[in-house]
């Protein structure tokens, strides 16, 4: 598996844990799930090209960061 696989793989594996989380905190509408993934993805792929790939601190900082959003209640 190259680096860049793992990277990906990493990433992947954050974003399904930290949205899996998020709808299960509370009942959201599809509206509001998609605009927090998509987020959260920009977000993500942002801290993995700036070289974390480590999936575990990849989730916890996908988790602060949705809880920042405005639309974002408790994660």
């Amino acid at each position: 598996m190259t680096a860049l696989t793992n990277d990906r793989s990493s990433a992947s594996a954050a974003i399904r844990r930290v949205m899996e989380a998020y709808e299960l905190v509370r009942d959201r509408d599809a509206a509001e799930v998609a605009h927090a993934r998509s987020a959260l993805t920009r977000h993500i792929q942002q801290l993995v090209a700036a070289g974390e790939t480590d999936e575990e601190r990849l989730a916890v900082a996908g988790i602060i960061y949705l809880k920042s959003l405005p639309t974002a209640q408790a994660v």
